[in-house]
């Protein structure tokens, strides 16, 4: 009878644990075997990332129109340098555009998305003229339509490589506004560094936002050495099933 009652409490007991360390099937699990990225590793992924500022990214399922849409809002923000040809607006189906050069543009949306348009007009899902090219020129619709007035500084603190060119990440965002800060005309580019590096101020200016997690792929290029295949800031994790969709 005490043999008995002693197999229940042990098969009780392992299933208890079971649950609570997730080994049963049906529990996904958060990623195994996480890192801490070197001093020079966190620069790479921090300065790639930073041009996505606060916004989630799919690279698979975004459109042409997505993609271009997003240039322009980085190119507001001032997150990357891309300048337009001159100031003067053209007026297009009750909307304003700067002219770019095509070449330049070209180089940005292969260098962040891996790709470059065939097309002269690029729409949205909705019907909103992205963009259009003319002879000289490849014209994107005009950032001040709106934008952000925060910064972001993604500081990846964990990552595991996926395959020979993708890992994945999870960061901590910091946000920092010119608007809000004692100090407006402080300059941004701490927010591409680590955390470690930033000065008392910097660290004061900057605040904890948000948490997300990364999908990341190495791209070849000096500046921005990884391509961003997803980004949420949904505050989760990814298990390591689902991590495995991304090899």
């Amino acid at each position: 009878m005490l043999s008995k009652q002693w197999n229940k409490v042990s098969i009780s007991f392992a299933l208890v644990l079971c649950i609570t360390l997730g080994l049963n099937a049906d529990v996904s699990y958060a990623a195994s075997q996480l890192r801490k990225p070197t001093i020079s590793q966190q620069t790479q992924f921090i300065k790639s990332i930073y041009p996505y500022s606060y916004r989630d990214w799919n690279l698979k399922k975004s459109s042409q129109a997505d993609r271009y849409m997003l240039l322009a809002d980085m190119q507001f923000e001032s997150l990357i340098p891309l300048k337009p040809i001159h100031l003067n607006y053209a007026s297009k189906e009750n909307f304003s555009y700067l002219p770019y050069s095509s070449k330049h543009v070209d180089d940005w949306t292969q260098r962040l998305f891996n790709f470059k348009t065939k097309m002269n007009h690029l729409r949205s899902k909705d019907g909103l003229l992205i963009s259009y090219k003319s002879p000289k020129y490849r014209y994107l619709i005009s950032p001040e339509r709106g934008g952000g007035i925060y910064k972001m500084s993604h500081q990846v603190s964990q990552y595991k490589k996926i395959s020979t060119k993708r890992v994945y990440v999870q960061f901590q965002s910091y946000s920092y506004s010119a608007i809000f800060s004692k100090h407006p005309n402080m300059n941004t580019d701490f927010l591409k560094k680590p955390r470690s590096t930033w000065t008392t101020i910097q660290k004061s200016e900057a605040q904890l936002d948000k948490k997300g997690y990364a999908i990341l792929e190495s791209s070849g290029d000096k500046d921005y050495p990884w391509r961003v295949i997803l980004l949420s800031f949904d505050q989760s994790s990814l298990s390591d099933k689902e991590i495995s969709k991304y090899k």
